[in-house]
């Protein structure tokens, strides 16, 4: 299966597509956002089993950063925001979150658990999000990237958590169930839901940069609302099967990937922008990449 990665810019009356990236194939679309590391021209992280690999923007240096590690088969990884460091999730003997420093070296055990998986950074990288999935339950877990006792901020809820996002200040951590939305106090003191208006599936929360708009899929279309659940709306048509989403630094453009082949039209350029609407100034977003470079 392979899948394209879009671009739409933004404006008053929605959003058109302006771009298309080359197609990649499936396994490197997974976690795409937490993919690329973070500043310009940064390089690109990967699971190649069993290892952690990095590789520059054009495919060319690629090498594995976890061979020290084995036998364990390393897999989501995620950058850290200085891009010196990456999590990721482990299995086969050395379970749990890791982090491990760019060059290989630095490796450290987060948590030992074996259920846990899919982590992301703090935007300050001083705490993990992750999620841990035991006695039929999948709840989200923050916990100090030094180590030490994770915390569980879902508990309780009874739904299995998926796609953790933390807000731009650090504050909550939007996730979605597979089918709606919620925001979670990342100090672990509460869990809403997000109301909406219409009952689509929601899934990929991803925050605009000012913290302001949350964009997310229903299945085959982008929309975004604000955190409270005012402002519901709808960016596009059917895209095909949504799988990532990310915002522009600047807020002005999202980026998608998505399965075109699993869409029953192709996708089309939205209505123009009307006249006047000014696009962002910077360029097309590429997933996570923001703050100091490589």
């Amino acid at each position: 299966m392979r899948r394209r990665t879009m671009i739409m810019k933004l404006s008053a009356v929605g959003a058109a597509v302006v771009g298309v990236g080359a197609l990649v194939q499936a396994g490197a679309a997974q976690h795409a956002r937490r993919a690329v590391a973070p500043g310009a021209n940064g390089p690109i992280a990967f699971a190649r089993t069993p290892d952690i690999w990095l590789a520059n923007s054009d495919g060319s240096g690629a090498h594995a950063v976890t061979t020290r590690l084995q036998p364990v088969r390393a897999y989501d990884p995620a950058w850290a925001p200085d891009g010196i460091q990456l999590a990721f999730t482990a299995s086969g003997g050395k379970t749990g979150i890791w982090i491990v420093k760019r060059d290989g070296t630095g490796a450290k055990q987060v948590t030992t658990d074996l259920n846990d998986s899919g982590p992301t950074w703090s935007p300050d990288g001083k705490k993990i999000a992750f999620i841990r999935s035991e006695n039929r339950a999948v709840d989200l877990y923050v916990v100090a990237a030094t180590g030490g006792a994770a915390t569980d901020i879902t508990t309780g809820l009874g739904r299995a958590v998926d796609d953790p996002e933390w807000s731009p200040d650090g504050s909550r951590i939007a996730f979605s169930d597979g089918s709606d939305l919620y925001l979670a106090n990342s100090g672990g003191s509460g869990v809403t839901k997000i109301p909406r208006s219409a009952a689509r599936r929601a899934t990929h929360p991803s925050w605009s940069p000012d913290g302001s708009r949350i964009a997310f899929a229903t299945l085959n279309e982008i929309w975004t609302v604000a955190p409270d659940g005012s402002g519901e709306t709808k960016l596009t048509g059917d895209v095909g099967e949504v799988h990532e989403i990310s915002w522009s630094p600047d807020g002005s453009q999202i980026a998608y990937i998505a399965d075109v082949r699993a869409s029953r039209s192709r996708p089309r350029r939205a209505r123009s922008p009307r006249a006047g609407a000014r696009p962002g100034r910077s360029g097309a977003p590429t997933p996570r990449r923001s703050g100091p470079g490589a």
